[in-house]
């Protein structure tokens, strides 16, 4: 007895069978554990491949503004891009975001330590 592959096939102990859901998505399965991707891995994914891990502005701050918080979001940074690379979707954005978080954070902190010794300068400066 053949049974077409679309059709609902009924057992007594369970009941109606149906066929799994079908995902309409640009990338349906991670490459690792084939997981159905949801709607903010696969924003992640874009995300990602159009180099938006924050990586220049964190070599940016840690250049140029404060070097702790920037080598932190480096490291988040990278860690984002290989966790996008094994497909590790949710935790390579929360890298990325924390990479986001850090970077940010150096930046303000070192604008902040920059205004405050000009305003030192300027105010210790002989008239």
């Amino acid at each position: 007895m053949s049974v077409p592959i679309n059709t609902p096939q009924t057992n007594a102990s369970r009941g109606p069978q149906t066929p799994p859901p079908t995902y309409d998505q640009l990338f349906p399965y991670s490459r690792e554990n084939m997981q159905p991707v949801d709607s903010t891995s696969r924003h992640l994914v874009e995300l990602v491949r159009k180099n938006k891990n924050y990586l220049l502005l964190s070599i940016f701050v840690t250049i140029i503004f404060c070097s702790p918080f920037g080598i932190i979001g480096i490291i988040y940074s990278v860690d984002g891009s290989r966790k996008l690379d094994r497909g590790d979707n949710v935790g390579a954005l929360n890298a990325v975001n924390l990479s986001k978080l850090w970077s940010i954070t150096g930046l303000v902190v070192g604008l902040v330590i920059v205004c405050f010794i000009n305003i030192i300068w300027w105010f210790s400066r002989e008239p």
